[in-house]
């Protein structure tokens, strides 16, 4: 199920719905104001991991699996 960004045309809030699919023909309400008149707004989004991540610390080799991922490893001497 998508997530969509919406504004509402008539008191300005930005809010998010869920809807079923992107075809749906869903009446999308502002939970401000209660106006029917939200417009989609352009977002954007982020696909990654962040550094103390199970996936990134799981790629790191296994003398460096305590490193904290700023380039300093505790292990190295």
């Amino acid at each position: 199920m998508p997530v969509y960004e919406y504004v509402c045309a008539r008191c300005g809030a930005r809010f998010e719905k869920l809807l079923r699919s992107m075809h749906t023909t869903e009446r999308v309400v502002c939970p401000s104001c209660g106006s029917d008149r939200a417009d989609r707004a352009m977002s954007v989004f982020a696909v990654g991991e962040s550094a103390g991540s199970s996936a990134s610390r799981a790629s790191r080799p296994a003398c460096c699996q305590e490193c904290s991922g700023d380039g300093a490893c505790p292990m190295a001497g």
